[in-house]
């Protein structure tokens, strides 16, 4: 395959309104020659996360030798507008070839936004 995820978060990450999360990968190309320049990772972001979440394109502005690894950390703005609470949010990361064609399997990231305590609801 030609991207291999090694490494991703399993566990539910969480952030607070308007902050930026980051999503670590290990990812190997899996194929006997190098990525072409123009790829990118981007998200699919179902209706309910689309509210919540902002869209990601994430260019893989350097070199890809064949069958290496490397580590890419996404950012995974929560907008500001987004609401705190127990609600999970799901998305998917997805490579994007310099075509516009999807490879390597979606990679499901988890997110919820941290309730915000109001000092009113606190005492």
């Amino acid at each position: 395959m030609k991207a291999n995820i090694i490494a991703s978060p399993k566990d539910v990450l969480v952030g607070k309104i308007g902050h930026v999360v980051m999503v670590d990968l290990e990812v190997q190309n899996g194929f006997e020659h190098p990525w072409k320049q123009g790829a990118s990772i981007q998200s699919i972001l179902p209706a309910e996360t689309i509210q919540t979440i902002d869209e990601v394109v994430l260019p893989i502005d350097w070199a890809v030798a064949e069958n290496t690894k490397f580590k890419v950390s996404v950012p995974i703005k929560i907008k500001d507008s987004a609401k705190g609470g127990d609600k999970v949010y799901h998305l998917d990361l997805q490579f994007i070839g310099a075509k516009g064609n999807p490879f390597g399997p979606k990679i499901p990231i988890k997110i919820q936004v941290e309730k915000i305590i109001d000092e009113i609801e606190y005492f």
